[in-house]
């Protein structure tokens, strides 16, 4: 056996016993701790059920399965809302999926698909329901409006979608075809002095506006090139206010074709998996669906003329569907509320009363999701993707006011292991050694993590 072989498994070995158990223990008190007293958990939409990035990375199959057991020893409810399912590659993943979901009190799919998926792989729910995506429900108040400026040029918004094809990622080959198919399409809106405007639903969405535009300036002349828009995206508003601009939309990502429905755009999607083809068909509009595997840019043309010759009725068509879903979705609430025995109307600690339905919970979960579930997961850390429901303090909290608000009631009372500083110290100080040494304790664990894998790689380019 060579020498620097026992070394690495060792430095891994370590790395697993002095880093990697303890984190996971501290990870799973964390959970208990945030739970501990709290009545139900309610995790929203997005296409959580799903290991395409991993069992462990973000809200994966595992870290699904572990807040779900935390909330039943805690003695909470677990809600699933509206979630979509796919891919499931791994048996691991599709283990903690199951037992995930079996362990929840309330289980909706935002697709009829996503149940039946679930069905292939094994797991069955009886009285599980469908329902659509929470983005349906969005308040008035969160979209924008849009002057109909008179002889102005015709906007196309075009997203695209860093991985094309499959959710691994396609070959140098695919990416290149669905490149060039959109830049083809691309080309004929602009001959005929048309706008095109580049979307994303996902921030590493960025590398394939570049390298679309590098390609398309060689197309088209530098007369033209002014006819293309591509400003910064970095959020759920900034998304909806580029939507609000277009006036018909060619998206790969299903957050942009669902988003631009719900501002009741003409949308052509480009289907890269079931929850694609199962929107349109649901709208209606299953005509102008493109499966990728067989994207050519004289498709899109053709799909794009039938679009521009019927706007009119399909713009009304779109309006009669949203407001279906959205109605269905209100329907949704008043289940989760009569599961949690909580009336219409539950006064906050204030005293103002807050009428649950549409303000609340989807505002959450059409904000988390409307950048896709790959980014949602990235900022789960920054904004959470779950509601945690407490007793007597304001139910089902909107995406904006529920992550301020817990870590305000968060430190409102002084844990047993920093009490002990109050007399000494004061209330002030000992409530910021409970909210800052747990952050201190992780920053130098993950400290220590590196300091063993630059050892650990060092060695190895030494040997």
């Amino acid at each position: 056996m060579k020498p620097w072989a026992l070394n690495n498994r060792l430095a891994r070995l370590a790395r697993k016993l002095v880093v990697g158990i303890p984190s996971e223990l501290w990870r799973w008190l964390k959970a208990l701790k945030t739970l501990w007293g709290t009545d139900a958990l309610v995790i929203p939409g997005t296409g959580l059920l799903t290991d395409a990035w991993g069992l462990l990375g973000g809200w994966g199959p595992y870290d699904l399965f572990k807040w779900s057991l935390t909330a039943k020893l805690c003695r909470c409810k677990v809600f699933f809302v509206s979630v979509g399912a796919g891919p499931l590659y791994s048996r691991a993943g599709r283990f903690f999926v199951k037992e995930a979901l079996s362990l929840a009190d309330f289980r909706s799919y935002r697709h009829e698909s996503s149940q039946r998926y679930l069905t292939a792989i094994g797991f069955w729910g009886g009285n599980d329901r469908v329902y659509p995506d929470l983005a349906y429900s969005l308040p008035a108040s969160m979209i924008p409006r849009r002057d109909q400026g008179e002889g102005r040029r015709l906007i196309v918004g075009l997203g695209l979608m860093e991985y094309a094809g499959m959710y691994g990622g396609p070959t140098g080959a695919e990416y290149a075809g669905y490149l060039d198919s959109l830049v083809s399409f691309a080309e004929w809106p602009i001959a005929f002095g048309h706008d095109i405007r580049l979307l994303i639903g996902d921030l590493g969405d960025r590398s394939v506006t570049w390298d679309f535009s590098e390609l398309l300036k060689k197309r088209i002349p530098a007369a033209h090139e002014g006819h293309v828009m591509n400003d910064p995206i970095s959020c759920v508003e900034d998304l909806l206010a580029q939507l609000a601009g277009t006036d018909v939309v060619v998206a790969t990502r299903f957050h942009n074709a669902l988003l631009a429905l719900r501002l009741n755009k003409p949308v052509i999607s480009i289907s890269f998996h079931h929850k694609c083809s199962s929107l349109m068909s649901e709208m209606g509009l299953s005509d102008y669906c493109q499966d990728i595997n067989g994207l050519t840019a004289e498709g899109l043309i053709e799909k794009f003329r039938a679009l521009e010759t019927n706007t009119r009725r399909l713009k009304d068509l779109i309006k009669q569907k949203t407001d279906e879903c959205a109605r269905a979705l209100d329907e949704q609430y008043d289940l989760i509320l009569r599961e949690l025995n909580v009336p219409v109307h539950e006064p906050c600690l204030s005293g103002e009363v807050i009428p649950w339905g549409k303000g609340d919970l989807s505002q959450f979960g059409a904000s988390c999701t409307g950048m896709g579930a790959a980014s949602c997961a990235r900022q789960v850390d920054k904004f959470g993707t779950s509601i945690f429901i407490r007793s007597g303090r304001t139910l089902l909290r909107s995406f904006r006011a529920w992550p301020h608000s817990y870590k305000d009631t968060a430190g409102a009372s002084l844990r047993w292991k920093y009490a002990w500083m109050k007399p000494l110290f004061g209330w002030l100080t000992a409530k910021w050694a409970q909210a800052a040494l747990p952050q201190l304790k992780a920053s130098y664990i993950r400290r220590w993590d590196k300091a063993v894998y630059r050892f650990e790689t060092g060695r190895r380019r030494e040997i």
